[in-house]
């Protein structure tokens, strides 16, 4: 403990961080020594323990497995205490630690012994948060990331948990912190148990919501799901037919840039890519997938590609009764594959008799971009990006941003680059604050070469909602992405999320 002022304690509010060491009692004596030992030694080796401790503003209570720093002033000292402990410990990841912090009232006593020591609720509350716990979590009361969610140093990195029972019935609400350095991302194991008693003895209220949501669902999937809309269809991932079958990156874009031309067209419905790739490889009748995914028709096709030459083949069926509706084969040089997929837009339009509007035809006819090199970087990219691994998106990143190097003014390789990011930040390959910061740029980008680009929107919309906390202006950018393209698929998912 740090020397005690010669003054009398006179504390109202401390912000304390406690933490133990998981599954202590199991170890043998000597083990539990040296695992002592390292935790005190990385303790006092943090700055900010040490910095706490020159001005006099730290106690530090012993707990038996562990111990309760209470900071006397500074509300996020506890946090980078604890961030700074969780780099001290790095080399050391047979410490299962886990840790806790809240702000509340403490009070100065004496203890058995008769020298000073801390009580109140400050502690006893810090004490429940850190045993809703597991190995690696840094737990957070609800009021500690109240006061630091405004802070852009922070708040990326909090995330609630909700409710937890902890000792005599009581239930406190937790926030979980965790970046790529530091921190547990699991949900706490008794939080787990806890909801699922609370799921198990039920509410009235909630299951009398839960039995309207459902109603309302299984209305709207009866009224526009079970019988197929009379100009809906999917289109199937084409067919790599090349010798090598080295072209599945180049079969999938087809597809999928096919899909959106096609989901451009008004009153028409087009499934979304992930209901229409389940059926990839699988040996499946046009009239079983029409039934499944409620569709009057498939397009499916298939790719075969040699030097600088490309050949795909289309055709639409009635899932029906099976007949070809239209058909058609291309074979040509690898720049007409820029204007292929609105091509195949219109003829399928045409022969659902579906009439277009000159602005209808313009918007399905403009080209992403007028370099073919340009647009396979972006193909291959995209494949990538949807294998959502780490390498697989770091590889996505590196294409999109040849494929801008070759068409500065190519609005998707922009969008595609901040997708990149934000997909890093999800999948915790880059700290929030800096995929956002690399994505912003590429996104604003994006929208200033083509304002009408649906999936910028939804970009955007994701940086507003998930990494800047302003949930109105990415409700605003959903609604735009949608009112482009109704039936882009991303901006309903990310939309219903939001």
């Amino acid at each position: 403990m740090t020397p005690e002022p010669e003054h009398d304690l006179k504390i109202e509010i401390a912000h304390i961080l406690t933490m133990d060491v998981v599954a202590y009692s199991t170890l043998l004596i000597d083990e539990q020594s040296r695992v002592m030992a390292t935790l005190v030694q990385a303790v006092r080796a943090t700055a900010r323990f040490r910095q706490a401790e020159r001005s006099e503003q730290l106690i530090c209570l012993p707990t038996g497995d562990g111990m309760a720093l209470v900071f006397l002033e500074g509300a996020d000292a506890p946090l980078e205490c604890a961030m700074e402990i969780c780099a001290e410990l790095r080399p050391h990841p047979e410490i299962a630690l886990r840790m806790g912090i809240h702000s509340g009232p403490v009070k100065t006593i004496r203890d058995v012994n008769d020298r000073p020591n801390l009580a109140g609720a400050g502690i006893d509350v810090a004490q429940r948060v850190m045993d809703c716990g597991d190995a690696g979590h840094i737990l957070l009361s609800k009021r500690v990331a109240e006061d630091l969610a405004p802070h852009s140093r922070w708040n990326c990195y909090l995330h609630d948990l909700g409710e937890c029972e902890v000792k005599h019935g009581r239930r406190i609400s937790l926030v979980n912190f965790y970046s790529e350095s530091c921190g547990n991302p699991e949900p706490p194991q008794k939080l787990q148990c806890t909801s699922a008693a609370k799921s198990h003895k039920g509410r009235t209220a909630t299951w009398a919501i839960l039995a309207l949501a459902l109603c309302a669902a299984a209305a709207f999937f009866f009224l526009h799901r079970t019988v197929a809309q009379p100009r809906s269809l999917v289109v199937l991932p084409f067919a790599d037919l090349s010798p090598a079958k080295d072209q599945e990156y180049f079969s999938e874009g087809i597809t999928e840039q096919i899909s959106n031309s096609l989901a451009k067209i008004p009153g028409l419905f087009v499934v979304a890519r992930t209901s229409a790739f389940a059926f990839k490889d699988q040996d499946v009748g046009v009239g079983a997938i029409g039934r499944q995914l409620h569709v009057s028709y498939v397009l499916e096709g298939s790719v075969s590609r040699g030097a600088n030459r490309f050949r795909v083949a289309a055709q639409l069926v009635n899932v029906n009764d099976g007949h070809q509706v239209w058909s058609e084969t291309y074979d040509s040089s690898e720049k007409d594959i820029l204007s292929l997929q609105s091509d195949v837009a219109q003829k399928v339009a045409t022969a659902l008799q579906i009439e277009l509007q000159l602005p209808e035809k313009e918007r399905i006819a403009k080209q992403a971009t007028s370099d073919p090199a340009a647009n396979d970087l972006y193909l291959r990219g995209r494949y990538l990006l949807n294998k959502r691994t780490i390498e697989s998106t770091q590889s996505a990143l590196g294409l999109f941003k040849q494929a801008i190097a070759k068409d500065p003014n190519f609005a998707l390789g922009h969008a595609g680059i901040a997708d990149s990011y934000i997909q890093l930040g999800k999948i915790g390959a880059l700290g929030p604050i800096e995929a956002a910061q690399n994505a912003w740029p590429e996104v604003n980008a994006a929208l200033a070469i083509d304002p009408q680009l649906s999936d910028g929107y939804v970009s955007r919309g994701i940086l507003f909602t998930d990494y800047e906390w302003n949930w109105p202006a990415g409700e605003k950018d959903y609604r735009q992405a949608l009112a482009l393209n109704p039936n882009n698929a991303s901006a309903h998912h990310w939309y219903s999320r939001h």
